[in-house]
């Protein structure tokens, strides 16, 4: 009689989880921008906290000398601008190359050594993304700050990607 009240309350608890999984997957198909899916989000693995980003182009970068690897970061109503050492917001411009940065996926050690992360001897928790500025720095979160830091093995720049687009904070 025990036993079967215990699998009895597995059962429950298996389709509570079942019930939420559906309804993540209605909110996810709700709040997804079908019309534009160049708008895409990262979440900091440090805080946890998004910052929304849009996937350019090629055609939209008219006669640039710029990768195929590019996206702007929206950030206090305007895109984040960073340019030898100097972090600001501004007026979002494509073809402003100070706006544009790269996001490479991490899955393992070597992925670490190709783009140079410092202590990747650490080994890696799970893959991520890491956000590159055009002089190979990497974005770092912090306290509620943002700024551009050599690439190291670390939560600050752990970036995850979604699909869904959010509030920027």
């Amino acid at each position: 009689m025990d036993q079967q009240s215990r699998i009895q309350n597995i059962v429950n608890k298996l389709q509570e989880i079942e019930n939420i999984k559906k309804e993540l997957n209605e909110d996810d198909f709700k709040t997804k921008n079908h019309n534009n899916p160049q708008y895409k989000t990262l979440i900091s693995g440090y805080d946890q906290e998004t910052i929304n980003m849009y996937d350019i182009n090629d055609t939209e970068l008219k006669n640039q000398d710029i990768s195929n690897n590019n996206h702007m970061l929206f950030l206090n109503n305007g895109c984040l601008s960073y340019n030898n050492m100097d972090i600001t917001t501004k007026h979002c411009l494509i073809n402003d190359k100070s706006q544009s940065f790269q996001m490479y996926r991490i899955d393992d050690v070597e992925d670490m050594k190709k783009y140079n992360i410092k202590n990747h001897n650490k080994g890696i928790k799970k893959p991520y993304s890491i956000i590159m500025s055009n002089d190979k720095k990497c974005l770092h979160k912090e306290n509620n700050n943002l700024s551009f830091r050599n690439c190291d093995n670390i939560d600050n720049q752990y970036w995850d990607y979604s699909n869904i687009t959010g509030g920027n904070n």
